[in-house]
């Protein structure tokens, strides 16, 4: 009965398998929740469903309902990880149901991704409890939000100061406990997050003068075509329908009693017996009962118990459990002992799982543990199981299946690298360095290295110390980088002219910085040989990225005329070498009556040339030099010594 019990949060949450009525569809013929999403902040929000009068949000195999479209994930998964009702491992399935009542509107699943600061916490005992004229009180405990009591089971939020001789009062007239002089009181601490961290537990003498009222009874409950609708009571926050002591949380308009009936028949293991006893209770806010009805209801259900399936081919590997998929399953349950865990997947780690129980308290060291499996439908109703399976086990805890954080690429900084890591066992349990494990630094290769400060690939070998000192044993291998870091050099050159000479060319440039050639950065050369525009590129390398380009041109070299032999009108020009010998590809040759102001201008690409239409008898000056022309830009080398000669007459 939801109001004998604390609430571990600001809503009832329920970290066991649960059950509710839906219409027969398959999983996927329900319409989809539109617009689901999850923040940076995890809180979850959708689309309203029309017709919707709550939710159900499930986390993995916890559920809770929700009035409106929008839950926080993240607050509730921290509160339930304190609590130790949910494991940090994360990542986490997440599954949203659209009800009208008992009724499934629309459905929608995914995965939230959110690993938890939070871990179980250790439960304190709240100090200087004080009972004065019915007036309770106590010392603030740190760090606590908000305080619930319990009188004789019945819970209410309290601040600090609360009178108990009236809530006893009350609750003697209301029916909810019995006037004899002795009252159970407990004390609930909680945090934020409404996870409880201290607790104190006492009694109290008082004798009250008042007398019960009998409750009201809820009018124009009736049952019609399997449905079950009674008129709302006033002040009532809620109400729950007991059938044969199982409840359901309900609504006024409409409760699919037969559906239910037929389903805890079909996989519940409800006795077919025909007649049912039906109980409404109507709750205030506060939980406490205000009003119910009850009948015995004639029904006779058409369903039978499901023949459940066997799953098949189930085998052990070192711990490691597997079976073949069901068909239908919507998961699977494995039970330890008696523990239920869900996976998706026809695949289980029991040695992890008892590894969990003992750090957690619960298993011994060593033992022999009996286990069993289940498949679940979309419903989570139980269509197959296994059973009967024994593993004897003592607690040894891989280093490889430990999580490691707090190590990361970082960049290169001259410096070496400084981690602190945390090695953590099924995202809650945190490993000692020193005393679980000790680790190193190595390269690559494997080598053991001191901390590393140089760009590269190194990794952090975490080894388990093993027995005696410790559970944990083998060794966790966790690679990381250290980047180069992206820099912007200036680089120069002292000439950016150059001759021809038929080979590479590679002046050197200055890069500023104390940047170091070959070990810091290369230089790559590109059309560097023949005549044209040159670049030499300043490449970083090592711990670092960048490059940056200067160019220099090399131009044909000096041509040189080994002779002009002149005739009457004429001369013959005969240059030193080929043309392609400077590096050019023609020759531009000038030449002018000597005095005259003006140049005339022929080229050839030989390595003679006859000019002619020259006046006899006259002296000539003749210069040449080679040229190219390379992408649009023409680049000419020097002019050779002017040769003079003379025509014949």
């Amino acid at each position: 009965i939801p109001y004998s019990s604390p609430p571990p949060l600001a809503v009832i949450v329920t970290f066991i398998p649960v059950f509710w009525t839906q219409t027969a569809y398959a999983e996927d013929e329900y319409p989809d929740v539109q617009n689901v999403n999850i923040g940076e902040d995890g809180v979850m929000t959708w689309d309203a469903v029309s017709g919707a009068d709550r939710y159900v949000v499930m986390i993995d195999s916890g559920f809770l309902f929700v009035d409106s479209p929008e839950f926080d994930l993240k607050d509730h998964i921290d509160g339930a990880i304190e609590e130790g009702n949910m494991e940090n491992t994360g990542s986490y399935e997440i599954r949203l149901s659209a009800l009208n009542g008992s009724e499934t509107l629309a459905t929608w699943s995914g995965t939230y991704t959110y690993t938890s600061p939070y871990h179980p916490v250790t439960i304190g005992t709240i100090d200087n409890v004080v009972i004065s004229g019915g007036l309770l009180t106590w010392d603030a405990y740190p760090e606590a939000d908000h305080y619930w009591i319990g009188i004789d089971g019945i819970w209410v939020p309290v601040d600090q100061g609360y009178d108990l001789d009236s809530k006893i009062d009350s609750m003697i007239a209301d029916g909810k406990t019995i006037n004899n002089g002795s009252h159970d009181i407990d004390i609930y601490a909680y945090n934020v997050r409404g996870t409880v961290i201290a607790q104190w537990s006492g009694t109290y003498s008082y004798t009250s003068t008042v007398v019960p009222v009998v409750l009201e009874g809820i009018e124009n409950a009736r049952i019609a075509s399997g449905v079950l609708t009674w008129d709302a009571y006033p002040g009532a926050a809620e109400y729950w329908v007991h059938v044969n002591g199982a409840s359901r949380p309900a609504d006024p308009s409409g409760y699919m009693l037969n559906e239910r009936i037929d389903t805890m028949i079909s996989y519940e293991g409800l006795i077919k017996s025909g007649t049912y006893q039906v109980r409404i209770e109507a709750l205030d806010s506060d939980k406490n009962l205000i009003a119910y009805w009850q009948t015995d209801y004639e029904y006779d259900s058409p369903a039978e118990p499901i023949e459940k399936g066997v799953l098949s081919n189930v085998k052990n590997t070192n711990g490691v459990l597997t079976w073949d998929a069901y068909p239908g399953a919507y998961e699977y349950w494995v039970g330890i002992n008696g523990g239920w865990t869900n996976t998706k997947d026809p695949k289980f780690s029991l040695y992890t799982e008892i590894n969990r129980l003992f750090l957690a308290g619960i298993n011994p060291e060593s033992g022999t543990y009996t286990y069993a499996i289940e498949a679940r439908d979309a419903k989570h109703n139980t269509i197959a199981n296994w059973e009967g399976g024994e593993y004897t086990y003592t607690v040894s805890i891989p280093m490889n299946d430990t999580e490691v954080s707090d190590v990361w690429d970082t960049l290169y900084t001259g410096t070496p690298v400084s981690f602190i890591p945390v090695v953590r066992y099924i995202g809650s349990y945190d490993a000692v360095e020193g005393t679980d494990y000790t680790w190193k630094y190595t390269d690559k290769d494997g080598k053991e290295i001191s901390a590393p400060v140089n760009a590269g690939t190194y990794y952090m070998v975490f080894t388990g110390k093993g027995k005696p000192a410790s559970y944990y044993t083998g060794t966790k291998k966790v690679a990381f980088k250290i980047q180069p870091i992206k820099v912007d050099p200036k680089a120069s050159l002292a000439k950016t002219m150059y001759v021809y000479n038929g080979k590479y060319q590679k002046p050197v440039p200055k890069v500023s910085g104390s940047y170091v050639n070959g070990t810091d950065y290369t230089i790559i050369y590109r059309n560097n040989k023949k005549v044209g525009k040159a670049t030499a590129t300043v490449k970083m390398k090592g711990n670092y990225t960048g490059s940056t380009s200067v160019t220099f041109t090399i131009k044909p070299k000096k041509a040189v005329i080994s002779k002009a032999v002149p005739e009457k009108k004429q001369v013959k020009v005969t240059m030193k070498t080929k043309v392609s010998a400077t590096g050019g590809s023609t020759y531009q040759i000038k030449y002018r009556v000597k005095g005259a102001s003006k140049w005339k201008t022929t080229a050839t690409t030989a390595r003679t040339k006859t000019i002619k239409k020259l006046k006899k008898g006259k002296r000539y000056q003749i210069k040449v030099r080679a040229y190219k022309k390379v992408n649009g830009t023409t680049y000419y080398g020097v002019w050779s010594k002017v040769k003079t000669v003379t025509t014949k007459k």
